[in-house]
């Protein structure tokens, strides 16, 4: 399990950043996603789709967090460093912010969790056809965006 954690943390860690926008809860949901994986360890059949439950349970926790609390906001721009001192990209946080909740989930999974459109598609519940036309469409939308700055 120590090895999962190693490799997919930082970027559970980012993936539900960009859903929550609040470092603190993020890092919350990124250790809950963790446990979770330790769990249902022994449910967890296809080793090789350990990478895509993490981040659809992480999708699923700040979906909840979100629910729980309408007062989460994109959080003060210093607090975009973890306790542990990595720093995170504050510019693709920006820069993403001008897109809906489902078209940063989307990106982020595509570049930040490098996912193939196959997994993206199991994760957010859609067919892989319209995952590839919502990407296409996000990174007009981001194409624009950044024209505009």
């Amino acid at each position: 399990m120590e090895k999962y954690y190693l490799k997919y943390k930082n970027d559970v860690f980012r993936f539900a950043l960009s859903i929550v926008k609040d470092i603190h809860i993020a890092e919350d949901i990124t250790q809950e996603s963790f446990l979770k994986l330790f769990q249902n360890n022994d449910k967890i059949r296809d080793r090789a789709k350990i990478k895509t439950w993490l981040f659809t349970t992480a999708r699923n926790l700040s979906i909840t967090a979100l629910k729980k609390d309408a007062s989460i906001e994109f959080g003060d721009k210093t607090d975009y460093t973890s306790k542990s001192g990595d720093e995170y990209d504050l510019k693709y946080f920006e820069i993403i912010s001008a897109l809906s909740q489902e078209e940063q989930q989307l990106i982020s999974l595509r570049i930040i969790g490098k996912f193939k459109w196959k997994e993206i598609a199991e994760i957010l519940d859609c067919s892989e056809e319209a995952i590839k036309k919502r990407y296409q469409r996000s990174l007009d939308k981001l194409k624009t965006a950044i024209k505009e700055v």
